[in-house]
């Protein structure tokens, strides 16, 4: 297999299944509407010898954190601001056929990566995933991503955070 990334475009979404019809749905059906409309950017993970086929996606957008639900830790740094910037990682799935094999991991340090780019231009302090279930706070917390007081099942990781992870020999 020769894995690369690439934004949603021509591949088979159809064939798409990671066992969560919510996920599977949004692929099929709203990731391109969303992109078109620039509220969210669907990147997937393919075979190169099998482009068409979907290993993998995610969806990345901007949002902002609210000052008031910052860990106290970190509102000393976000100013008078009301709110502060962050990147949403609003979906992330594996094909079924392709679970249990590290693409989870695969896909969110490419999120990561493309968020620590992205860093260097704009502003960003935080980036954050709303779970949904507790098996997958599970998988984030085992990443150093720590849950909101406010929203438990939302999760962030401090851009610092995320610059350490990529240059920490």
């Amino acid at each position: 297999m020769k894995p690369k990334f690439t934004l949603l475009g021509g591949q088979d979404r159809a064939a798409f299944s990671c066992g969560k019809p919510d996920l599977d749905n949004y692929l099929k059906m709203q990731a391109s509407q969303d992109m078109r409309r620039q509220l969210a950017a669907c990147h997937v993970l393919i075979d190169q010898d099998h482009p068409s086929h979907i290993i993998g996606y995610y969806t990345l957008s901007t949002a902002d954190v609210a000052f008031t639900d910052l860990p106290h830790a970190m509102r000393k740094k976000a100013g008078r601001y009301k709110a502060v910037p962050a990147i949403l990682l609003g979906r992330l799935a594996v094909n079924i056929n392709f679970q249990g094999q590290g693409i989870g991991k695969v896909l969110l340090v490419d999120a990561l990566r493309r968020t620590l780019d992205l860093s260097a231009q704009v502003g960003i302090m935080l980036f954050i995933v709303d779970a949904l279930e507790e098996s997958v706070v599970t998988f984030y917390e085992k990443y150093e991503f720590r849950r909101f007081d406010t929203h438990p099942m939302r999760l962030y990781l401090p851009i610092t955070k995320v610059r350490d992870m990529f240059t920490t020999p």
